[in-house]
């Protein structure tokens, strides 16, 4: 496979996964089996490479100028680009201000105080976090059943579900709010945005961690998760131990600090990018952040209206009087025609 996105059954039962470079997959094809790209023979190997010929004259032009470094020269703008542009430069008024984030869901994250449930694993994966059989919904909730789902159950002789000794299924971590998770790589695997949803659903709010699957990470602070990037040595003396008791962990997003339930600082600073903690404290997903822009939005669609009333006539905005009703196409027979 030429994908990383891998994991155990991926490329069906009992199969075994090859991770390898586009090239040398290409070869092991032609091959028949695996072959090292650098010592694979060519057909015809002696043969020079080919090479393009450039014959236009401008691009002859725009070529030199690219590799000497000099200022590329540039077309002119066709007549439709600058009416595009002058469309969207929008006259804004200079005392407008911002609308108010729309109610869409996401709740404000300031201060987050809830018993710590330790996780002790590396490479945690979307597959284990939520498995593929629960993927079949597009709704946000009723998700927690699914949750780390094979560790969680296993089958009885009746094929019922079990629960097993993992941690969230033993009190007082079934009400956990925070997973701290000792290994690298949390939220590996495939881009499932049922992931964090599953979480989310079962109540756990923030998550810490020494590192993330880049897509759950942005999925996260999405659907108002807080996934927090410590060292793992940090998180094993300072916090595993509290997670371990069942003890409770308070995280402080406008200052950016992990306090203990007595409130001593355990970590005086995290890091977050200004933006997401921006969203998440003012309760801000992508919805709410587009909703700020409403009236620029409804100008340009009043603009758009006015000088491109041609591209609205399906729309339903529009009233057209007298407008005839089609009429069934029919055959010879006088019966309607069906179009296969």
């Amino acid at each position: 496979s030429t994908s990383n996105r891998n994991f155990e059954g991926r490329q069906g039962a009992l199969s075994r996964t090859h991770l390898m470079s586009p090239a040398m997959a290409a070869a092991a094809g032609i091959a028949g089996h695996f072959v090292d790209i650098r010592e694979f023979e060519y057909k015809d190997q002696d043969q020079s490479s080919p090479k393009v010929e450039v014959t236009s004259e401008d691009e002859k032009e725009l070529e030199s100028a690219a590799y000497d470094h000099a200022e590329p020269v540039q077309p002119e703008d066709a007549p439709q680009d600058i009416a595009n542009d002058e469309l969207k430069d929008i006259p804004v008024k200079s005392d407008d201000t911002p609308a108010k984030p729309s109610s869409s869901g996401m709740k404000p994250f300031l201060t987050l105080e809830g018993i710590s449930a330790p996780l002790d694993k590396a490479n945690v994966d979307t597959d284990a976090i939520i498995p593929k059989q629960f993927l079949k919904t597009i709704k946000r909730t009723g998700l927690k059943k699914g949750l780390f789902y094979e560790w969680r159950f296993r089958k009885d002789d009746q094929g019922k579900d079990q629960e097993t000794d993992f941690v969230l299924n033993v009190e007082p971590w079934r009400e956990a709010e925070i997973l701290v998770v000792t290994g690298d790589n949390f939220g590996c695997g495939s881009s499932r945005e049922h992931a964090p949803w599953a979480l989310k659903d079962f109540g756990i709010k923030s998550i810490i961690a020494p590192s993330y699957g880049d897509i759950f990470y942005n999925n996260s602070f999405k659907n108002g998760l807080l996934p927090i990037r410590l060292d793992q040595q940090i998180i094993i003396d300072k916090l595993i131990p509290i997670a371990n008791k069942g003890g409770k962990l308070c995280v402080d997003l406008p200052n950016q600090k992990i306090l203990d339930s007595d409130g001593n600082v355990l970590v005086d600073h995290f890091e977050i990018e200004p933006f997401r903690k921006h969203c998440l404290v003012n309760g801000l997903d992508d919805i709410g952040i587009t909703l700020q822009k409403e009236e620029y939005i409804s100008r340009y669609e009043a603009l758009r209206r006015e000088k491109y009333s041609f591209l609205e006539g399906g729309s339903k905005l529009l009233k057209f009087d007298n407008v005839p009703k089609r009429k069934a196409v029919t055959t010879t027979f006088d019966k309607v025609h069906q179009d296969w």
